[in-house]
């Protein structure tokens, strides 16, 4: 591309002058070497100025417009007349008139290849300096195009082939130019190697990919058209055509050879009677077995045969695709073979004889559990055999046998000899190794006839029992000698109480064969003199274990006592808990004031001094002790501060907490009798008397000032709101004056209701400091807003929204409704789906309020539905250039959805004022047809749903 801007100091050389059928003059020549083509309008605007070679133009081709105009100018003056072609020199002073800026490049992009004559393609064209033009396109012929805007094209191509577009922007003196060369090749969409295929022998099959792609790749990376192939497998190939896009495609090939025929099993050993056999031949399409005997069905590939005598099977395969036959044979031989193997019961052997096993003849081999092979094998011990052996067709059979020795030293009984102490349990006696069983005697034992009876001798005794093997033929006599031994009983008395420092022998008794005392000693006896708890642990010649305990108590005279001893007592207080303790009977004198004198624990309420004297008898030890008890009784005073008092004005109070107190702390902790004060609040004292009991009290004191008060003051109200709670304090006694509107004038909190301004006066009287104030209470009374409300109209199906109005006050609030359009104006616009009322507040400038309401009403008459047009024009020109839903007020869409042809959502919303202008992320769409739905909800029909399509017109 040439792009250049004329100075002053250019010389321009003129070839040829013509006027255009517009009028406009067109000189051709050369600056400064480089051929040249000026436009002069009929205005005389220079329109344009290009750079390209001009050879032989009579009449210029083409050309760009630009969007700015030269100004006039007497030298740019062309004479319209005939001349002859000449050579002149022109000098053309244009620099002072080129207005437009020195723009930078133009970049064309878009695809370079289309494989596809149904698929469009766009091309945009980036300017990279600020140009005052707009662009100018030239487009192939065999292409229909849409401008989606100055800089983009879309291209459709109606053939293969090569073209070229050329995007130019014309500044002043200066073309700017971007071309971009386009293949259009159609190219297929898949590719296809055909169905799977078999071929017969070792021929060779060529796969074709198929032509116009631009490069393949097979399996093994060869990268032609075709490939080659003579054997079994699966083979693949992947393509791309000049868009780059890739398709594969995937075929099995089968060679079908005579050495596929084959069968199974082919010679085998049969043993009777074993299961079926299950034959089955392989590599054709029909079979044919010969001879059929012994077979369920000899025309299929797998029969199922149970020979009972040896036989050779022909099966003829034939492949009915190649026509290839083949015969294989089958050899099946059949034996007799044994089926098992029997050792026999299990054995039992008496002394040391021997024992031969035999597994039985037949089998090819043997294994014992010692690894011996033959078919027989000795025994002459005790134990377990087993033997393993196979047949012919190698099957595996397997037996055991326990074998058992029986010898005379088997016999034996328990216990042998033994002692037995009497009273025990009873003795469980157990012989072994016989099958019959005699017990003599038969005294103490519960059946001699078992081999384990159970026994309660109370005496020595021997038994004899005698024990027969009905196996081997043998009895032997064994003897139980039992030695009965009586135990002796343990026991060291009842507990026992000692009196004084006496000593006491602890005997455990004669006839155990060991002792032990709790300190470890083993003697018979043990001597104790203190006291305590005494235990022994004795042994029999059993060796059974017995075991004895004894409480030993010592009681001394120091055991007497009594409490309390000596004590002083205030009254009034609680009474006295007396205790005496270490005899059993009890004797109190003088029984004054007690509540009970022939007890242990009596309590007393003595109001005077006065001595006690317990008599404490211990019967055990017969021993008596006195004992004496004083109580000085001393009356207490009573503590008392008063009634809790009111002070007037700044009076001195003296608290006296009474004399007779051993001690006195005030709440200040002063320790005085007596507490001066002169502030309110709340004082107290403890005091304690002689016998150290506390006892306190408390006064409230408070001190009254001229305190009088009473609200509200002065204070304006508004009609028609809630009475005023008037509230005076400080007194006894109110009076109010005058009592208008006021529910009781003689009350401190009387409630009044004025409806016009009024001045109330309060007499307050304070009984107890006498005194008296009046107050005076001023209430303005300000009126409250008349509200008159009024509206449009009612809501039917046709006629969704009304408008309020309501007059009155200075300054209005709605109660918040969602159906309403705004909640501080008079005159909101309403849009109900059902019947409602309206609740508004009216405020004066004095901030009174008026609560009133209006009601809306709802009826179900009317159309309400909703509307589409079949077609619109988004041109700009201002007419049907949007294509949105037609509703009453009444309807609200949900949703409005727009599809193009290949169902992609394009254009989406909820608000039923706005529409699709026909652009798509800031592209305008093609002419077409349009697919739309929208779901919308109706107060008088519910749910509507809608859909069509829609016809975009360009």
């Amino acid at each position: 591309m040439y792009t250049r801007r004329f100075t002053a100091s250019s010389t321009f050389v003129c070839y040829s002058v013509m006027e255009d059928s517009d009028g406009a003059i067109w000189v051709t020549g050369s600056e400064n070497g480089e051929a040249v083509v000026i436009k002069v309008d009929a205005d005389g605007n220079f329109e344009n100025c290009t750079n390209d070679p001009i050879q032989g133009i009579t009449s210029p081709t083409t050309f760009v417009e630009t969007p700015f105009t030269w100004t006039r100018e007497d030298v740019y003056t062309f004479n319209n007349i005939a001349f002859t072609p000449t050579v002149r020199d022109i000098t053309f002073q244009i620099d002072s008139l080129c207005k437009a800026p020195t723009c930078g490049a133009i970049e064309l992009t878009g695809p370079q290849a289309i494989c596809n004559l149904a698929d469009s393609a766009t091309y945009v064209a980036s300017k990279t300096g600020m140009c005052a033009t707009n662009l100018q396109w030239t487009l192939p012929a065999g292409t229909s195009s849409r401008m989606v805007n100055d800089s983009t094209v879309r291209l459709l191509f109606s053939a293969a082939g090569t073209y070229m577009i050329i995007a130019e922007n014309n500044i002043a003196c200066s073309v700017l130019r971007d071309t971009i060369t386009v293949t259009v090749a159609p190219s297929p969409r898949s590719i296809n190697l055909g169905n799977d295929t078999l071929i017969c022998s070792a021929n060779a099959l060529s796969l074709d990919a198929g032509a116009v792609f631009a490069r393949y790749v097979w399996q093994n990376n060869s990268t032609g058209q075709t490939l080659t192939v003579n054997a079994s497998g699966t083979y693949y190939v992947t393509a791309w055509n000049l868009c780059n896009e890739q398709f594969s495609d995937t075929i099995v090939v089968n060679y079908r050879q005579p050495s596929d025929f084959t069968v199974t099993p082919q010679d085998t050993a049969y043993c009777v009677a074993l299961g079926p056999i299950q034959f089955l031949a392989s590599g054709g399409h029909t079979y044919q077995w010969t001879p059929a005997t012994y077979l369920n069905d000899p025309q299929i590939a797998n029969p199922v045969g149970t020979p009972t005598a040896s036989i050779q099977y022909l099966v003829t395969i034939t492949d009915t695709v190649c026509h290839i036959s083949r015969d294989l044979p089958v050899n099946v031989t059949v034996t007799p073979s044994p089926r098992s193997i029997n050792l026999g019961n299990d054995t039992l052997l008496c002394n040391a004889g021997t024992l031969v096993l035999d597994a039985g003849a037949g089998f090819t081999r043997y294994q014992w559990q010692n690894n011996s092979t033959a078919q027989t094998l000795s025994v002459s011990t005790s134990g377990t055999y087993y033997v393993s052996a196979w047949n012919n067709c190698n099957e595996e059979f397997t037996d055991t046998i326990v074998v058992s020795y029986r010898l005379p030293a088997d016999f034996t009984v328990t216990p042998m000899d033994t002692t037995y102490c009497t009273p025990l349990a009873p003795i469980q006696f157990t012989a072994t190794g016989g099958h019959l069983y005699q017990w003599t005697p038969a005294t103490y034992l519960n059946d001699p006839q078992i081999s384990n009876p159970v026994g309660m001798p109370t005496s020595s005794i021997n038994y004899t029992v005698t024990i027969t093997d009905t196996v081997c033929n043998r009895t032997q006599d064994l003897t139980v000698r039992v030695a009965v031994t009586p135990s002796p009983a343990l026991n060291l008395g009842n507990d026992t109480l000692l009196c004084n420092a006496s000593t006491l022998v602890l005997d455990a008794g004669a006839g155990f064969a060991r002792y032990q005392w709790q300190d470890n000693s083993t003697a018979q006896t043990l001597s104790v003199n203190t006291p305590g708890t005494y235990y022994v642990r004795a042994w029999n010649n059993c060796n059974e274990e017995s075991t004895d305990t004894i409480v030993v108590s010592y009681r001394l005279p120091t055991d007497f006592a009594v409490t309390p001893m000596d004590t002083t007592y205030c009254t009034p207080l609680a009474p006295i808990q007396f205790t005496a303790t270490g005899g059993h009977l009890y004797q109190w004198t003088p029984a004054t004031y007690l509540n009970n004198a022939q007890i242990s624990n009596p309590v007393g309420m003595p109001t005077s001094s006065i001595n006690y004297t317990v008599t404490i008898t211990d019967t055990v030890c017969n021993r008596t002790q006195d004992l004496t008890v004083r109580v000085a009784v001393t009356p207490s005073p009573a503590l008392n501060l008063g009634n809790d008092t009111v002070l007037c004005n700044a009076g001195v109070l003296v608290l006296d907490a009474g004399a007779g107190f051993t001690r006195y702390q005030w709440q200040d902790n002063s320790t005085s009798q007596t507490h001066t004060l002169s502030t309110a609040g709340t004082y107290y004292v403890n005091a304690w008397n002689s016998c150290n009991e506390e006892v306190s009290d408390t006064v409230q004191v408070s001190y009254r000032l001229p305190d009088f008060s009473v609200t509200p003051l002065d204070t304006a109200y508004c009609t028609a709101t809630d009475p005023i709670r008037f509230s005076a304090s400080g007194g006894h006694l109110y009076r109010w004056s005058p009592s208008t509107y006021l529910n009781n004038a003689q009350i401190s909190n009387p409630v009044g209701t004025p409806d016009a301004s009024i001045l109330y006066n309060v007499t307050i009287t304070d009984t107890v400091c006498n005194r008296t104030r009046d107050l005076s209470v001023n209430i303005t009374v300000n009126q409250a807003p008349d509200l008159v409300l009024s509206k449009s109209n009612d809501i039917t199906c046709s006629v969704a929204v009304t408008q309020l109005l309501v007059t009155g006050a200075s300054r209005y609030e709605w109660i918040p409704d969602a159906s309403l359009s705004a909640l501080n104006i008079p005159n909101p616009v309403a849009k109900p789906d059902r019947t409602t009322t309206y609740m508004v507040r009216g405020f004066s400038d004095l901030g009174c309020e008026t609560l009133d309401s209006i009601t809306v009403n709802f009826e179900k008459i009317g159309i309400s539905t909703i509307q589409l047009p079949s077609a619109f024009t988004p041109n700009g020109d201002g007419r049907n250039d949007i294509f949105r839903v037609i509703a009453p007020p009444s309807v609200e869409v949900k949703e409005f959805l727009i599809f193009n042809r290949w169902g992609e959502l394009i254009f989406t919303s909820n608000n039923a004022a706005k529409g699709w202008n026909g652009t798509y992320k800031g592209a305008m769409q093609e002419a077409g047809a349009y697919y739309w739905f929208v779901k919308a909800v109706s107060p008088c029909g519910g749910d509507l749903f809608k859909k069509g399509n829609v016809i975009l017109i360009r």
